[in-house]
C-alpha cells in the first residue's frame, strides 16, 4: 500500500484522505444517531411516538471565564444567572 500511496499524485492522496475521513464521519454520526435515537423519540398527546427533526445532543464541558474588574464601576459589568443554562442576566453601561 505504501507503493501506491507514493505513485498517486498529491491531489489524489488528498482526495483518498477526504474519502477516508468522510467514510469514519458517516459511520461514527450513524453510530451515534443509533445510540440517540431514543432520547430523539419523543410521545405526541395522542399518544403515538413522534421523531423530532433536530438532533440536539448535549454533551458536558466546563470552562473558565475570566473578567477583569471594573475598578471605576468597582463590579465586572455584568450579572449572571444563577441557575443552568447560565445567562447574562444584566449589563451595567
Amino acid at each position: 500500500m505504501e507503493v501506491q500511496d507514493r505513485s498517486r499524485s498529491p491531489s489524489r492522496r488528498t482526495s483518498r484522505v477526504e474519502q477516508v475521513v468522510g467514510r469514519w464521519l458517516r459511520r461514527s454520526r450513524d453510530l451515534g444517531s443509533r445510540s440517540h435515537s431514543l432520547s430523539r423519540e419523543r410521545v405526541g398527546v395522542d399518544g403515538k411516538s413522534e421523531c423530532s427533526g433536530s438532533d440536539q445532543r448535549n454533551y458536558p464541558f466546563r470552562f473558565i471565564v475570566q473578567i477583569q474588574r471594573d475598578l471605576d464601576l468597582n463590579s465586572h459589568g455584568l450579572t449572571l444567572s444563577y441557575t443552568t443554562p447560565i445567562l447574562v442576566q444584566e449589563v451595567t453601561p
